[in-house]
């Protein structure tokens, strides 16, 4: 048996170490050093910890002290780097020095889950990535496990997946569920983004030029594993770009919009709906719309920017601004008198749902239709007519019939009602007696929030 040890490990430690410290850069902001002192300290830790160990003669003992002594420096180092700040938002930009790649942000192609996330192609002369809720991001801390996130998407509410493998065809794909990520330095003021679990350095978030998506391996020279974090201020004034002129949609967002800060106070083209009654007759349907400002998080409202009976698919698109959010990031929805949204997209298959399709209200039939996250549908069954006024009619030929089969809770079915912070109200009661006697607010009905009016 050897009387010496194996030092390969050490040396791949000093290895990664001093390339840390010969790529560091003393500045202000995430992955920045704070000062000189800090990153030559590194350096001289590392090569006294390395000195200690005989180069034809290294123990077990000397490797066990040099290692424990170079992780250590390096963990009072990274006090000295620029961190993010959990839950603020961040722009999350490449920092490769590939042409289609550089200062690129990672942005949603899509808004329901499942989708890929993307990367280059993103038009930095038209939009202002950082009033771009679809490539704005925050560090969501994982319950008790230090130093890991879910990385949540501001204009979704949804996550970064969990690790699929290796290569495009297993790229992380949007998420409703949370998975841990950590961040690894990588210096010049930039980080590395590993799935928590995964053994190798080198299978962590890289940008793709081939398919302009984010997928695990392989890191490269040119940077492709880097990325910088550039924080949205809290007075930003975000917008969805993609809003055509002249339109009217279901719209559903992870965050309340209320008050000075809702959309139909900050847009003055736009107004914001809730549903009154719908009426149904053999002749066709009649829908009732009352204004409304103030949603909850999760809550769908009918959006209308100007004037939807002017509607053409080729008109200019509209910026609808937004407020930086200051509440709670909400992945569930709220059934909002017939109002069904969507943060997640789903697929429908069932007739007589009521939908917008190019500004148009429509009864849907019996083919699948998929409704994109961040929209929803109307289900007939759950309309009642509210008090207040009538703002704007919808009539239609169509018959926005519904079909009772689409209810999830039966007549004969049975739920539990809570108040939004968890206190039993009513136990084992007729779903379809669920709200009865309930005053005008927020509950949990069954496993759905629900606003009684």
């Amino acid at each position: 048996m050897s009387l010496y040890a194996d030092s390969t490990e050490l040396s791949g430690l000093y290895g990664k170490y001093k390339a840390y410290a010969d790529s560091s850069v003393v500045g202000e902001g995430i992955g920045f050093v704070k000062t000189q002192d800090a990153i030559n300290t590194f350096r001289s830790a590392i090569n006294e910890a390395k000195s200690g160990v005989s180069l034809t003669k290294p123990t077990r003992d000397m490797l066990t002290t040099a290692t424990d002594a170079m992780k250590n420096a390096f963990t009072t180092f990274m006090t000295n780097v620029g961190q993010i700040v959990p839950n603020q938002w961040y722009n999350i930009l490449s920092g490769s020095d590939y042409p289609y790649a550089q200062n690129q942000p990672i942005f949603l192609g899509s808004t329901s889950t499942g989708a890929q996330l993307k990367i280059g192609g993103y038009d930095l002369s038209q939009i202002d990535p950082n009033t771009d809720p679809y490539c704005i991001w925050r560090f969501v801390p994982i319950e008790g496990k230090e130093g890991q996130y879910a990385i949540q998407n501001l204009g979704t509410g949804q996550y970064f997946g969990a690790y699929r493998g290796k290569g495009s065809d297993n790229s992380p794909l949007m998420s409703h569920k949370k998975a841990p990520y950590e961040f690894q330095y990588y210096g010049n003021g930039k980080f590395k983004l590993i799935q928590a679990g995964v053994a190798d350095d080198y299978n962590c978030l890289k940008s793709d030029g081939t398919s302009f998506i984010i997928l695990n391996w392989p890191a490269n020279p040119h940077s492709e594993q880097a990325w910088k974090f550039e924080a949205i201020r809290a007075d930003q004034e975000l917008s969805f770009n993609s809003m055509p002129d002249n339109s009217i949609q279901i719209m559903t967002l992870p965050f309340e919009s209320k008050g000075d800060l809702s959309i139909a106070k900050m847009n003055d083209f736009a107004q914001t709906y809730a549903i009154k009654s719908l009426t149904v007759t053999e002749t066709g349907s009649k829908l009732e719309l009352t204004k409304k400002d103030d949603f909850e998080a999760g809550e769908p409202f009918i959006l209308m920017v100007n004037d939807y009976t002017k509607y053409d698919a080729s008109a200019k698109k509209q910026s609808v601004s937004i407020s930086v959010p200051t509440s709670e990031i909400d992945t569930s929805t709220i059934v909002a008198n017939g109002l069904v949204g969507t943060l997640q997209g789903l697929t429908i298959s069932k007739p007589g749902l009521g939908i917008f399709k190019d500004s148009k209200l429509s009864a849907t039939g019996t083919s699948n239709l998929s409704i994109s996250g961040r929209e929803g549908y109307i289900n007939p069954n759950l309309v009642t007519t509210q008090e207040g006024n009538t703002d704007l009619t919808i009539e239609i030929a169509d018959l926005l019939n519904g079909v009772k089969s689409i209810i999830v809770n039966k007549s004969t079915d049975k739920v539990n009602i809570y108040t939004i912070d968890g206190k039993l109200l009513k136990h084992n009661v007729k779903a379809t007696e669920a709200q009865e006697g309930l005053s005008k607010g927020l509950y949990i009905i069954g496993k759905k929030k629900a606003i009684v009016r």
